[in-house]
């Protein structure tokens, strides 16, 4: 895997509280598993950086006070001991936090073959993966730390350590647009290897609207929400094209085709016949979001029972070997995803 962090740290240091630098995971298991080691890890050094950052703030007009009083000399040198400490500490603080962001993303991306990360859900399982998980629970610590991990990305930025590949953006941004292309890309090669690749394609848009909506409400400004926006329609209509338009194909066969016993079989019967067929394989196909399926079931309908209502009208054929109707198709698409 390429780390989307890039390089080494930015000094030798040691990480606080280790005997050892933090290196880079293979293993993804700590970070999906219940515990999320490496995301805890990382969580905690923020939390005392944080609160390093806050007992310098509420202790520096303390001193400042005392520093107007006899013991000026004393004071004035305690306060730039305490100062030196604190900025060499979160120097030590800072880079254990790069350190740990490199575990992080090493352990939710890496695909080292080791492990079963990235193994395809079974059956008719199209839900959110674990690693689409995993990354929204990153990028929501990354938010709510922003303006101390900004800070540390733009120092790695600065020291070559990690080198942007989006020049126009910051370096936060372009870090966030490098692990979300990289999801992206890995979730498309899953995708390949379900056996019906329409559960591959709901499958992608599942995982990347979930990701669009943890992206969303914070990143909107910061990050190129429409590029994401764009490649979820695209695969909607690639979902719409591969599952529901050979539904829709069997209504323009020219002729009835004649089948075993000297039956024939009409366009409508054909309609009928390929239309439950796809409905059935499909009814329990899992779409989490309300919204994002209630968006699904009406693009469905647009095209099908729309498609369906207007070859009735603008044809005079026979019903002949057809029992359904555009209401029940309309209905019926409504009972699609549920699970």
């Amino acid at each position: 895997m390429e780390d989307v962090h890039g390089g080494e740290p930015w000094n030798d240091r040691k990480a606080i509280g280790s005997g050892e630098s933090v290196a880079t995971s293979s293993s993804s298991d700590a970070i999906l598993d219940s515990n999320g080691a490496p995301l805890e890890k990382l969580k905690t050094l923020l939390d005392v950086r944080g609160a390093v950052f806050m007992a310098s703030f509420l202790i520096q007009p303390l001193l400042l006070h005392l520093s107007s009083s006899a013991q000026t000399e004393s004071c004035r040198t305690l306060l730039e001991d305490m100062e030196a400490l604190r900025s060499d500490k979160d120097d030590i603080l800072a880079q254990a936090i790069w350190n740990a962001m490199q575990e992080v993303t090493a352990a939710i991306l890496a695909d080292d073959g080791n492990h079963d990360s990235w193994d395809t859900p079974q059956g008719s399982s199209a839900g959110i993966h674990k690693v689409t998980r995993s990354i929204e629970r990153y990028i929501r610590l990354l938010e709510i730390n922003y303006r101390s991990v900004d800070q540390i990305v733009r120092k790695a930025a600065d020291c070559g350590t990690y080198v942007p590949k989006t020049c126009s953006t910051n370096p936060f941004t372009s870090m966030i647009t490098e692990m979300v292309s990289c999801l992206e890309e890995k979730l498309a090669k899953m995708s390949e290897s379900f056996p019906n690749t329409s559960l591959g394609l709901l499958f992608l848009i599942n995982n990347l609207h979930s990701l669009w909506q943890q992206l969303h409400p914070v990143y909107d400004t910061k990050f190129n929400m429409s590029v994401l926006t764009r490649k979820i329609e695209d695969y909607i209509d690639k979902y719409l094209q591969e599952a529901w338009a050979p539904v829709l194909a069997r209504l323009h066969s020219s002729s009835p085709s004649t089948l075993q016993f000297g039956r024939k079989h009409f366009p409508l019967s054909k309609f009928e016949s390929e239309f439950r067929k796809t409905h059935n394989d499909q009814k329990l196909w899992k779409v989490p979001d309300p919204e994002l399926r209630k968006r699904l079931r009406k693009a469905i309908t647009d095209k099908v029972a729309s498609g369906f209502t207007n070859f009735l009208e603008e044809n005079t054929v026979s019903t002949r070997g057809s029992t359904i109707t555009p209401q029940e198709v309309e209905d019926m698409l409504q009972e699609l995803f549920e699970g």
